[in-house]
């Protein structure tokens, strides 16, 4: 139906962005060898051309070409780049190009820590790998580009089931232990203080080993990225959100998405769904943006049908104005989750790229600010 002018306020964009072309890759990321752009095992972008950007196949680590995005986006009403981050171990020219940009002042940006880290990892699940990944990130908290919210910045989680291997390694516990909400905030608090303390100015983040001194500075605004009960309760989380919803019931049956129009449903119901955990829980619940979903150049999804979830214009339009009007709720904080600006290789993504034109960025003119 038409909107109301309650309906058809502002909301603020937080989309994602993936820092996966700079050509060539660092010799770490071995996986797009010899280029992201090209053929390498498993990795095929040379075979969809039209999802290039469309200043081409070049090096993303070129403040000029990151430069000429961040214009792209803020013109575009989008208004703060999550950035991928991986601990600064690769994949960190996005942060550093991005904080010192200096075109669109408008447009902030925060670290979204992809934590999501394999079992074959063991070390990963270590508490003081952990906290060193937390000192990175609070390193990187500043400037006037980084974004804050209540006077505190922005840090968004990917995984907290990476918190919970973290918490079962220090108990000597299996991955079938659930751990306790007094286990979970105990390591959100370790969490805060972490950044706390290295906004206070000491920089080695008051760890010791396993273990972190308190800090007088609040530290970060934090959100997660789960709509798990469980972690929804815990105590020093901000807000919840999650990257992507391409997973949910569908005529009762639960799988994935087999084409847009699919994923804009399951889209809807995580945001009735959230918005019911936010209230029940006193968190503020961004709603996600979906783009699209193809992973064929990263090889393909496990359930070949849904790599079949590219938007019409049409699609992409309606469920962007949907998630604007969703988002004038008290519990969204009037702020929306994009999933994503450069999602190439997944298939999501509002780039301009030959395939989609400006259609994607004309979209989000409408609903940003």
């Amino acid at each position: 139906g038409p909107f109301s002018t309650a309906d058809t306020l502002p909301i603020t964009v937080v989309a994602a962005y993936f820092g996966g072309w700079k050509d060539p890759p660092e010799a770490g990321v071995t996986w797009y060898q010899p280029s992201p752009w090209g053929y390498p095992p498993g990795i095929v972008m040379g075979d969809y051309p039209e999802r290039f950007p469309m200043y081409g196949a070049v090096d993303e680590d070129n403040q000029a070409v990151i430069d000429g995005q961040m214009i792209q986006a803020a013109n575009a009403g989008v208004g703060v780049f999550a950035v991928n981050w991986y601990r600064d171990d690769f994949l960190s020219y996005a942060a550093n190009r991005i904080a010192a940009s200096t075109v669109a002042p408008g447009l902030k940006w925060c670290l979204q820590w992809s934590n999501h880290y394999s079992a074959e990892q063991t070390y990963a699940f270590a508490k003081p790998f952990y906290f060193e990944g937390v000192r990175r990130a609070a390193l990187r908290m500043n400037g006037s580009r980084y974004w804050m919210k209540e006077g505190k910045p922005v840090f968004i989680m990917f995984s907290p089931g990476h918190l919970d291997d973290v918490i079962r390694t220090a108990l000597g516990q299996n991955s079938g232990y659930t751990p306790s909400l007094s286990e979970r905030n105990a390591i959100i608090a370790d969490t805060r203080n972490v950044i706390g303390n290295v906004l206070a100015g000491v920089t080695t983040g008051g760890i010791s080993g396993s273990v972190v001194s308190p800090s007088t500075n609040p530290g970060p605004y934090l959100v997660m990225m789960t709509y798990d009960d469980g972690w929804s309760q815990v105590t020093g989380i901000d807000a919840l959100t999650l990257y992507n919803v391409r997973f949910g019931t569908l005529s009762g049956v639960s799988r994935y998405a087999h084409s847009f129009a699919e994923m804009d449903l399951i889209a809807r119901n995580f945001w009735r769904q959230g918005e019911d955990l936010g209230k029940r829980r006193n968190k503020k619940v961004w709603p996600t943006i979906t783009s699209g979903w193809d992973r064929r150049p990263w090889g393909g999804s496990t359930d070949a049908l849904s790599d079949n979830c590219q938007p019409a214009a049409f699609e992409f339009n309606a469920h962007c104005l949907a998630a604007r009007k969703f988002a004038q709720r008290d519990v969204t904080d009037k702020t929306v989750f994009l999933y994503a600006w450069n999602e190439l290789g997944e298939g999501g993504w509002i780039q301009p790229t030959p395939a989609i034109g400006t259609t994607r960025l004309d979209v989000m003119a409408k609903i940003g600010k």
